[in-house]
């Protein structure tokens, strides 16, 4: 032992002995802590490895997911080309008559639509989106100012607060093709009642522009939900049209029948009446 630490340690014991073995606990003390902190050490490296792996094992999950989601955009958007080949020729071809049918076949009937996707919070927004989606052609064909412009009387009243895209197109459609034929004077507001002439030379060449330019736009964004409810558009969507075009010509019949069943059933009744008088 060096002088110096004689010295010292002679010191320590006339001054307190306690001091040597306190000095000896604090060194065995030390020891201890800095063993048990090289295992915290070896414990955070595996910490951090294991973070590291978890870590490339969600980028790679994250990365075939993104990757399945574009595999899926991709299928969805060959099918959506497959069938529009097809259609938009078609469409061309259509009357407004067939063209509002094969729409209405494709979503159903407004209220039939609303009561299938009010079971859903998804459906509503699908249904809700696709009024939207109206609403986004009717300004690209009739232009794109807002209905509060168009009609600032019925905005003062707060007409167009809670209004969806349907509603909002056909608010559109009054002020271009429409026309006043009634006016209530309530309060510090004036009630208009418009009507449209649905044989406008015009207004029928503005719907035709928007169910060509919807349905495609509806086929290619809804492809999954169209699908499921028209599997056969995809199979054989020739097959699908010719399908849709007899029955819009079954349904516009029925109206001719049911009148010439009518009239008959007047005659036979007039007659009756005649040979009871």
């Amino acid at each position: 032992m060096r002088l110096f630490d004689r010295i010292k340690n002679k010191i320590i014991n006339v001054l307190d002995p306690n001091l040597t073995e306190d000095y000896k606990k604090l060194q065995n003390n030390h020891n201890i802590l800095e063993q048990e902190y090289s295992k915290l050490g070896e414990s955070h490296d595996k910490l951090a490895d294991n973070y590291e792996y978890a870590l490339y094992s969600n980028n790679e999950n994250t990365r075939t997911i993104e990757k399945l989601k574009e595999t899926n955009e991709n299928l969805k958007s060959n099918i959506a080309n497959k069938i529009l080949q097809t259609l938009r020729p078609k469409l061309e071809e259509m009357t407004l008559g067939r063209l509002e049918f094969l729409y209405k076949e494709l979503n159903y009937e407004d209220v039939q639509l609303k009561e299938i996707y009010s079971k859903s919070i998804d459906c509503e927004e699908i249904y809700l989106s696709k009024g939207e989606l109206i609403d986004e052609v009717s300004e690209e064909i009739l232009g794109d100012k807002e209905l509060w412009d168009l009609f600032p009387e019925e905005d003062a009243r707060g007409t167009f607060e809670f209004i969806n895209g349907y509603e909002s197109a056909r608010w559109r459609e009054k002020y271009y093709f429409g026309k006043i034929v009634n006016i209530e004077h309530i309060s510090c507001y004036e009630f208009c009642t418009y009507k449209l002439d649905y044989s406008n030379k015009d207004y029928v060449e503005y719907k035709k522009k928007l169910y060509k330019e919807v349905i495609p736009r509806e086929l290619e964004k809804y492809m999954t939900y169209i699908l499921k409810d028209n599997p056969n558009i995809l199979s054989n969507t020739e097959e699908y049209l010719e399908k849709v075009e007899e029955k819009f010509t079954q349904e516009k019949l029925k109206p001719k029948e049911e009148k010439t069943q009518q009239e008959e059933h007047n005659k036979v009744e007039q007659t009756e009446e005649e040979e009871e008088m």
